[in-house]
């Protein structure tokens, strides 16, 4: 190992031929550290062969050892809409615009260069159509690779790691010797910019995972290529339109995935279950947040398109019924799960879910935030509160297959039944 620190090659001529842009004059005094069994080289090949690459590590020979650079230190710039070249509309002059970047190899400042030609879209469309997700879509400055932030989300899933501690691994990745690295890290480049303030990158990473996660969602869901006007039109009462959220494929769905004449086994008790869709609705009061300052700019980029209601549709039916007293009495367990679930110095105590209780996948508008624990004005059992009832049925529609509902905060009322066209629904608590 200490034989890699250093190379016998160094200070010598680089082999480059006499047609390239160094024309084999420049000594050899980097090395990149991310490309397999690289020697050193000049600066010139250096930035010619990490046109595609331009977030590798590279270090230069101080003459006493290997130090730590960048490549803007060599020279290099990254184009955009060119596979790595230099757009011919743009000048040989123009010097670009800076960046800071975060990828994988850690955080970098480099030269952005964007293409002037015609139909090559704002600065923002070039990023992305370069893998690089910005964290503003006005007048961008920061940006991190897609790579980044596909192993950031696998990593999150996986390892359930938060955002800050694998903000902070990335930190040590591009600096590990400063104090306070996770606030300020030392990085030097040809644009003279000594300081990258991390604390300020944090919350562009935070912005630009939102971002890139909104738009992951609706590529997969299909909202980006119009799946609605070929689902709702074949399955008009399957879904909301606009959702995100992937329906159940397994439960009962007429129209859907139901035979024709599913309607005869209804009255069938033996073979009725095929048709009965099963729902689960319960709280998670460990999901809470906390009553602290927040932006009240911070909307939703989803907003009713995934498992939560729209903002503004529940916060109008909260507001109408805020008042109403709560109706379970006679049942101390019930009062004292009620007390229980009440978080102190919180403004949302949790979170109420709806899921199909068979193959657990979450309700398209299925969820809501809980206010004061789990108040029985957020349960969709009475009449008042059927637009949350509906908030949780993707087949909601007159001649439906009988379906229950398993709850544990509605014991005062063991039974409610509404008529349809061809049969009854029945909900029981569990």
């Amino acid at each position: 190992m200490l034989s890699l620190e250093y190379d016998p090659n160094v200070g010598q001529l680089c082999q480059c031929d006499p047609s390239e842009p160094c024309g084999g004059r420049e000594l050899r005094y980097w090395r990149c550290l991310d490309c397999f069994l690289s020697a050193t080289s000049c600066a010139s090949r250096m930035v010619q062969d990490h046109a595609l690459s331009p977030f590798h590590r590279v270090q230069k020979w101080n003459g006493a050892y290997f130090d730590r650079a960048s490549l803007c230190d060599a020279g290099l710039s990254l184009h955009l809409g060119h596979e790595g070249t230099r757009c011919p509309r743009v000048s040989a002059e123009e010097a670009g615009t800076v960046f800071t970047i975060g990828d994988l190899t850690g955080v970098h400042k480099i030269a952005v260069v964007s293409c002037s030609c015609f139909g090559s879209g704002d600065l923002v469309q070039q990023l992305v159509r370069s893998r690089l997700m910005p964290a503003t879509m006005k007048y961008p400055r920061t940006a991190f690779t897609f790579a980044l932030l596909q192993d950031w989300e696998l990593d999150t899933v996986q390892g359930k790691k938060p955002l800050y501690d694998y903000w902070t691994k990335l930190v040590r990745l591009t600096r590990n010797v400063d104090v306070n690295a996770d606030k300020v890290s030392r990085h030097d480049d040809v644009h003279a910019v000594k300081l990258i303030p991390m604390q300020k990158m944090f919350e562009s990473f935070s912005t630009a995972t939102r971002f890139f996660r909104a738009a992951t969602r609706k590529r997969q869901s299909g909202q980006a290529l119009d799946i609605d006007s070929q689902l709702l039109t074949k399955y008009p009462n399957l879904t909301y339109a606009g959702s995100m959220l992937l329906v159940c494929p397994a439960c009962p769905h007429p129209g859907f995935n139901m035979e024709p004449g599913w309607e005869k086994l209804v009255d069938d008790p033996r073979r009725r279950h095929v048709i009965t869709e099963v729902l689960a609705k319960d709280g998670n009061f460990k999901a809470y947040e906390k009553d602290k300052p927040y932006d009240p700019n911070d909307r939703s980029l989803c907003d009713g398109a995934g498992a939560f209601a729209p903002e503004a549709e529940m916060k109008a039916l909260l507001d109408r019924v805020t008042d109403a007293p709560e109706v379970c009495k006679g049942c101390a367990s019930a009062e004292k799960m009620h007390e229980a679930t009440r978080v102190k110095g919180a403004r949302i105590s949790g979170v109420l879910a709806v899921i199909c209780a068979r193959h657990v996948f979450y309700r398209p508008r299925g969820m809501n935030d809980l206010k004061k624990g789990e108040k029985y004005v957020h349960l969709p059992l009475n009449a008042n509160t059927t637009e949350l009832l509906k908030g949780t049925r993707s087949s909601m529609m007159p001649g439906c297959t009988a379906w229950g509902l398993s709850l544990t905060r509605c014991c005062h009322e063991s039974t409610f039944s509404t008529a349809t066209a061809t049969t009854r629904r029945t909900w029981r608590t569990a």
